[in-house]
């Protein structure tokens, strides 16, 4: 009689087909999350190359009400 445990080999090709999409798939999001997140813009930097009072204020002077105050000028 023959052992009725489970077998990889008698799942058929339906595992190694799942493992490589897996695999895949947890590749793909490990190459596009660190993109994603490196493509982001600081929005001081994006306030700074528009205002050109804020230009001349050196970045540890800058608070959220000067340069709220600045931009409304």
């Amino acid at each position: 009689m023959e052992d009725e445990g489970i077998h990889w080999t008698s799942a058929g090709p339906r595992v190694i087909l799942t493992a490589v999409l897996l695999i895949g798939v947890a590749a793909l999001v490990a190459v596009l999350v660190p993109a994603r997140a490196a493509t982001r813009v600081d929005p001081l930097l994006v306030l700074r190359a528009d205002s050109p009072t804020l230009d001349l204020l050196p970045m540890s002077s800058l608070s959220v009400d000067s340069a709220a105050a600045a931009v409304v000028r």
